[in-house]
């Protein structure tokens, strides 16, 4: 659960006496061992844009009134049907259950967007967290638009994960399964160093290619460890070269490798791969 402090204090002091109750200080100070502070480490850092637009604009509309929701499972419980190998998948439905209101009322939102600037000859695309204006039915439009491709990104990713599962249960003596995946670029850091080295543009990173071999003799995990930072279809295979080594050498037996990962075309699907 995540709330702040200062909405806990009220009802943690309703039922306790008068000559017991603490101010909100002493509160912070003498709260259970299980109520942490946010820390850095505790930021989402690796959400699906996706899910968080439609989570962004689900915020808006709750707290606008017009959603009795804002739970983006709860959400899709409306749209996503358990998967199963039938005709009908999906069942969209056209809108969601919500209050009456002024559908030209203005409001504003943000949603995470792709934005291409050029620089002269040179194109550049990042991405950034835009604010937008508009009415509540382009609202209300924008989120049934987003919430039905939602459903099928989060239908593809249910169906994913119980292939994943069925493969991994039925696996034979003569395959066996890679999970592999690109953890983020790490800042190398000595325990001693002089200033232009902390603030200046010398520091080095290193890279982290991380993966999970599964056979009928159990699970392994691998790690390798690089100073390129590369994370195109060739880097990949350098950090796969040792792990299929190793799996020669101790399995000789199996003769099918299936391989898992995400869909970055500059790291694992493209056409370079499959030619390897």
């Amino acid at each position: 659960m995540e709330q702040a402090m200062l909405e806990l204090t009220p009802p943690s002091l309703e039922n306790t006496p008068p000559v017991l109750r603490a101010v909100f200080r002493q509160f912070t100070r003498k709260r259970p061992f299980y109520v942490t502070e946010p820390k850095i480490q505790d930021r989402e850092t690796c959400a699906c844009m996706e899910h968080e637009n439609v989570h962004l604009l689900a915020n808006k509309l709750y707290n606008r009134g017009v959603l009795k929701t804002k739970s983006i499972s709860e959400l899709l419980g409306m749209i996503v049907l358990t998967p199963k190998i039938e005709p009908a998948w999906i069942a969209l439905v056209s809108k969601v259950d919500h209050l009456e209101t002024e559908s030209s009322t203005q409001v504003t939102w943000e949603q995470w967007k792709r934005v291409t600037s050029t620089n002269g000859e040179k194109t550049f695309s990042n991405v950034a967290n835009q604010t937008q204006t508009g009415t509540i039915k382009d609202l209300m439009e924008l989120f049934h638009q987003k919430l039905e491709a939602l459903a099928v990104h989060q239908f593809n990713w249910l169906h994913q994960a119980e292939q994943f599962r069925l493969l991994k249960q039925n696996i034979t003596e003569y395959e066996a399964v890679l999970h592999i995946d690109f953890s983020e670029n790490y800042a190398c850091k000595l325990s001693t160093e002089i200033q232009s080295f902390h603030f200046g543009g010398s520091r080095q990173q290193a890279t982290i290619h991380t993966a999970v071999l599964y056979t009928v003799h159990g699970t392994r995990f691998y790690a390798t460890l690089s100073d390129c930072l590369r994370h195109d279809e060739r880097a990949v295979w350098a950090h796969l070269e040792p792990i299929l080594k190793e799996l020669r050498e101790t399995f000789p037996q199996i003769t099918t490798l299936h391989i898992l990962s995400d869909g970055p075309v500059t790291q694992y699907r493209n056409k370079n791969n499959k030619n390897n």
